[in-house]
């Protein structure tokens, strides 16, 4: 008796290991995430919804203000995308915190601007004011880049990689702080002038404040476009390759000029 109820025991193991999958784990294998700050990129994500359901596919997208989380998320799994960022950032956190995210498609670039803080127009500037620029290394660099194209410093020939310590000459007696991105825009009435990439512009309300933006040529844009990462190896994934479909909706493009204008320029097909 005692014999049989084993042999029982086992089979019911062995039939309960290799039961189906259940009905939750199915609906989260439809599921995708995507890591985004909120403005546009988080906007422009809810575009692709529709798409993406037609696709059997439901859509979270989890907004943060922070650059470092969307990425850290995508390398550990909790998110299947991300799309907040530019190749050079991207590129650099790889190296700087050992993840592996790669772009797997462009969508759009913003310029960086000079906004107005106390002081409302450029020319008011005066030695002593402080401006306050993204510290992380590649906004950094193109932050100094417009304060040279505004006349306010001027840069060694290493204009590309450039940091403070590049500065050989500072007319104007401007102080230049650098500080993380997402904490510049709540400070600006307290300086006379920030630089702040247009999306925490767009997101803080004081896109009318630009004064001047940075030069966009192709080489500028081929850097600065923003675009969606997965984790290395996920590039053809069922989802990834539902985010790309839905992507070529040409409601999205449609989305991105007519909310945005001049601010946000689509480089989708």
């Amino acid at each position: 008796m005692k014999k049989s109820f084993l042999i029982l025991l086992i089979a019911l193991l062995v039939t309960g290991c290799g039961a189906k999958p259940s009905t939750k784990a199915k609906e989260a294998d439809t599921v995708i995430r995507i890591g985004a700050t909120p403005v546009p990129h988080a906007e422009i994500l809810e575009q692709l919804r529709p798409s993406l359901e037609e696709q059997g596919f439901q859509l979270e997208v989890k907004t943060m203000d922070d650059f470092k989380l969307p990425n850290t998320l995508v390398e550990d799994g909790s998110l299947d995308a991300n799309y907040f960022q530019h190749i050079p950032y991207m590129l650099d956190f790889n190296e700087q915190a050992g993840t592996h995210l790669v772009d797997v498609l462009k969508v759009h670039y913003e310029p960086l601007v000079i906004y107005g803080g106390s002081k409302k127009t450029l020319d008011e500037v005066a030695a002593g004011d402080e401006v306050l620029v993204p510290d992380d290394a590649t906004n950094l660099s193109r932050a100094l880049k417009l304060l040279e194209e505004a006349g306010w410093i001027e840069l060694n020939e290493n204009k590309d990689t450039a940091t403070i310590k590049d500065i050989v000459n500072n007319p104007k007696g401007i102080v230049i702080k650098e500080v993380v991105a997402d904490s510049i825009a709540p400070l600006i009435d307290d300086v006379p002038y920030i630089i702040l990439n247009v999306n925490y512009a767009l997101g803080a309300k004081i896109i009318d404040r630009g004064l001047q933006a940075e030069s966009i040529s192709p080489e500028t844009i081929e850097k600065t476009v923003n675009v969606v990462a997965v984790k290395e190896g996920n590039e053809k994934s069922e989802k990834t390759l539902a985010i790309l479909k839905a992507f070529e909706d040409p409601r999205v493009k449609e989305f991105i000029k007519n909310e945005f204008g001049e601010a946000v320029t689509t480089v989708l097909k």
